[in-house]
């Protein structure tokens, strides 16, 4: 336990909310990217500036379960921002989009540690209100994120006069003192695993502990739904600045304030919304419901309203944002809430969920930049920026439909809420 638990939340918050600004960091500069390393005519390869980091993500989250339990729940925190500050430190030399790549796939380690340590942090360290309070942060992240990622990065690139290389790099100061800080707030003589950890770790060496997980119906339809959103969510994420940029005529830096606003703006509300909906009902189901369905409604909205106005195409990506917000926090709490749960396998679960939608989260946006400069063939428009619109638009409206076998999946689990607790030993 922290010598300073409130410091070390703070610490916790700040910390991850950098990890999520640079997991989309790149999408709002991506036309800068493309022309700083001449990806012309390759949406797919462009995209991998942001997708590259889900596959280290998925090794390191999934391996990271299993050496959380050997070096404790502080030390995982520390190794994460270490790799996180390795890979932001390459991007000064990334004269080469190989190398660009090259500090993006260390971040992802980095990032994929920091899962198993805040499912094991929450379980360890806090109960009661806090948990509930915890989890629904942990749901803001994401949203939290993409605002700061799209509000921040344009101005900063500007302010830096045009530096790619610096405008990511920059990012690894705040970490480095926040590291020092976590540091300061452990005793070193008495170890490093708090005592909560030293009972939970009698699962140390637990084998199977993933197949043992994926036995239980609820985690494996969390694992189902999570894949569906993800895929919907980075590639949204990925193609929203450009998209608003290109269909209203406005600039690059407007285009990406106007979607920090409607889209993960948007997700912070639902999130917030999301975790009251579970303290004051005692239900998970519900949430986990009409988040499908608000991001299956507003993703076609925002799809076939590129073809009314843009006024249209915001309203529908807000639906989409709350959307995909307001499930999270039961996402992350029905985990804590299942049967013969203990911090290891919360933060096993957290790395198991995570993963399976970060591996759709890589091929999603590759695809859908082949879909796109697919579907831009079939527009018929000589002009190039209303056909890569055109292409934004329908491949869009095809992702949304993924959502449908989210609200499947969601609709099939048993409630662990306080008004079901017997359905816990689900």
């Amino acid at each position: 336990m922290p010598k300073n638990k409130h410091l070390a939340s703070a610490l916790m918050i700040a910390s991850i909310s950098v990890l999520y600004i640079q997991q989309m960091a790149p999408s709002p500069l991506l036309g800068y990217i493309r022309e700083f390393f001449r990806i012309y005519n390759n949406d797919a390869f462009l995209n991998l500036s942001v997708s590259i980091i889900f596959p280290p993500i998925i090794a390191a989250s999934l391996y990271g379960s299993v050496l959380e339990q050997r070096i404790g729940t502080k030390n995982m925190f520390s190794l994460a921002i270490l790799f996180t500050v390795t890979g932001l430190c390459v991007y000064i030399v990334a004269g080469r989009y190989l190398v660009f790549l090259v500090g993006r796939f260390l971040y992802g380690i980095g990032f994929g540690l920091s899962i198993p340590f805040i499912g094991s942090a929450i379980m360890n360290w806090y109960t009661g209100k806090q948990r509930y309070f915890m989890n629904t942060v942990n749901g803001l992240f994401p949203f939290i994120g993409a605002v700061m990622a799209f509000g921040l990065m344009t101005p900063i690139y500007t302010l830096l006069n045009g530096s790619l290389r610096f405008v990511f790099s920059i990012w690894s100061i705040p970490l480095i003192i926040m590291l020092f800080i976590w540091e300061s707030l452990f005793e070193k003589k008495k170890g490093f695993i708090p005592p909560a950890t030293h009972v939970a770790c009698k699962t140390v060496g637990e084998k199977g502990l993933y197949r043992k997980l994926l036995k239980r119906k609820n985690i494996r339809m969390l694992c189902f739904a999570f894949i569906c959103d993800f895929l919907c969510y980075s590639y949204v994420a990925i193609i929203l600045p450009t998209y608003l940029h290109e269909l209203g005529g406005i600039s690059v830096s407007l285009a990406g304030l106007l979607a920090a606003f409607v889209f993960p703006g948007a997700g912070i509300f639902g999130a917030v919304f999301g975790g009251m909906l579970i303290s004051k009902t005692g239900l998970r189901k519900p949430s986990l419901a009409i988040g499908q369905l608000l991001k299956l409604f507003g993703g076609v909205t925002a799809a076939i309203g590129g073809a009314i106005s843009l006024g249209m195409v915001i309203c529908g990506v807000l639906l989409f944002g709350i959307g995909n917000a307001l499930w999270m926090p039961s996402m992350y709490t029905v985990p804590t809430e299942l049967d013969k749960m203990n911090s290891t396998r919360v933060a096993a679960s957290f790395s198991l969920i995570s993963s399976f939608g970060f591996l759709v989260g890589f091929i999603g946006p590759v695809v859908g930049g082949w879909l796109t400069n697919q579907l831009m063939l079939f527009s018929c428009i000589s002009d190039p920026v209303l056909s890569h619109v055109f292409g934004l638009r329908w491949s869009l409206f095809i992702f949304s439909f993924v959502n449908i076998i989210a609200l499947v999946c969601v609709l099939r689990m048993s409630e662990t809420g306080k008004k079901n607790q017997k359905s816990n030993m689900s």
